[in-house]
């Protein structure tokens, strides 16, 4: 063999590990308390993965997670709220909500980036 041969081998080479390697990031992964909603190019609009994986190309999807576990909130009032007898009360509570595991709720809870990244 000469050398431009053992060179071409060797280019082949990386080019192949260059290649796996980019196939690899495509594929994005998401834990099993969570949703994964890949938007952009996808059909029907959006693609709802739960606890799985899904390959979202660069510049074409956006990938987006949501926690499918309890959050806590908490509620404070900024202002008096007058009640029916005209006693001025502020309020102060937590909440906890959950997102249903279904694909419904999480495609509806999921649309706005903002709702999702917080």
């Amino acid at each position: 063999m000469d050398i431009t041969m053992i060179g071409m081998i060797v280019v082949g080479f990386v080019v192949l590990l260059m290649l796996f390697y980019f196939m690899a990031n495509l594929y994005q992964k998401c834990g099993p308390n969570e949703a994964m909603i890949v938007t952009g190019a996808v059909p029907g609009g959006i693609q709802v993965v739960r606890g799985g994986g899904a390959i979202v190309w660069p510049l074409i999807n956006q990938k987006h997670s949501l926690s499918l576990e309890v959050m806590t909130i908490e509620v404070h009032s900024q202002a008096a709220m007058i009640t029916r007898n005209g006693v001025p009360i502020y309020v102060e509570g937590v909440a906890q909500v959950k997102v249903r595991g279904d694909e419904e709720a999480i495609a509806s809870s999921g649309t706005l980036p903002q709702q999702i990244n917080g």
